[in-house]
């Protein structure tokens, strides 16, 4: 009996030719393991290749995040730290719109340039964004406080204070969905090293040789191979109440499963990448319980 990607299975001895010598029947031998192995490491990284490549994803989204993150805080601490423009009514209360038709002052100024040298300076603003200043900051903080920054005249305590408030919430939603990225990048690593584990363990044979093999080691591969079904699919379950329950806090963009999945990997081949690699070993599992089925019939005749 030999142990071949975690299955056992006979092997017959080997006819040996005139002038087989005993250290060439061997090298012969493993090579023959050495062949099988090969193919079902193989068959490993071709159906986790998707979940590889969702890792990959995940973590490129995430460090983005986390650089806009930093801009968002950069920004809103340099602004809390631009000069107001002296209010005439004595630090009265203000009422109206945020926009003043004063002569404009240089703190609006100063906002614009923290602006341009911290949100606008990550590395993708201008693959994701390409925007001017003014639509970036409509669609991040509001449309009310952009066009008090850009078309404003006076800096003034009235537009500091919401425009600090608006960056470091800005900061803070995209904090949140980089710690949804890290429980999405941790639940991958795991489904990954859950389904090679499983794909380790059984040989895949295609149906040949099984013919050859006893009666009770054909009954003990299909109880195995229907063990590991059983595991595989425990898996895809827990996959699924991992993104049905990861529906975060509104303000961030994982609304739903579906959402997960245009967010995140809407540039890959597949939309659910651990389901996908989990459906393909299912049916790898399921392919060679037949194939089991099949020997242990003829075995019967």
């Amino acid at each position: 009996m030999a142990q071949v990607g975690g299955s056992r299975h006979a092997i017959d001895p080997p006819t040996l030719e005139s002038g087989c010598s005993g250290i060439a029947c061997e090298a012969n031998s493993m090579l023959t393991v050495i062949v099988l192995l090969g193919a079902i490491a193989l068959g490993t990284v071709a159906f986790l290749g998707c979940v590889r490549r969702a890792r990959g994803a995940v973590s490129f989204e995430r460090e983005r995040l986390l650089d806009e993150y930093d801009a968002f805080l950069e920004f809103a601490d340099r602004v809390a730290n631009v000069p107001v423009a002296p209010r005439p009514d004595g630090g009265r209360p203000m009422s109206g719109p945020l926009v003043s038709g004063a002569k404009q002052d240089s703190g609006l100024s100063e906002v614009r340039s923290a602006y341009r040298d911290t949100v606008m300076s990550v590395p993708h603003f201008e693959t994701d964004y390409d925007e001017s200043l003014q639509e970036h900051m409509a669609t991040e903080l509001s449309p009310e406080l952009a066009s008090a920054v850009v078309e404003g005249s006076q800096f003034t305590p009235a537009l500091r204070q919401p425009l600090v408030k608006s960056a470091k919430s800005a900061a803070h939603d995209r904090r949140v969905l980089a710690d949804q990225l890290h429980d999405e990048l941790d639940d991958l690593e795991d489904a990954e090293g859950q389904l090679s584990d499983i794909s380790k363990r059984f040989e895949i044979t295609g149906g040949e040789g099984l013919v050859d093999r006893t009666f009770p080691d054909l009954q003990s591969r299909w109880r195995r191979l229907d063990g590991l079904q059983s595991e595989c699919s425990s898996m895809l379950e827990r996959r699924q109440a991992q993104l049905r329950d990861r529906t975060p806090s509104s303000g961030t963009r994982l609304q739903s499963p579906t959402a997960v999945s245009n967010y995140l990997y809407a540039d890959l081949d597949v939309d659910f990448p651990v389901l996908s690699a989990g459906t393909r070993l299912l049916e790898r599992i399921e392919d060679e319980k037949n194939n089991t089925v099949r020997a242990l019939t003829e075995r019967r005749r």
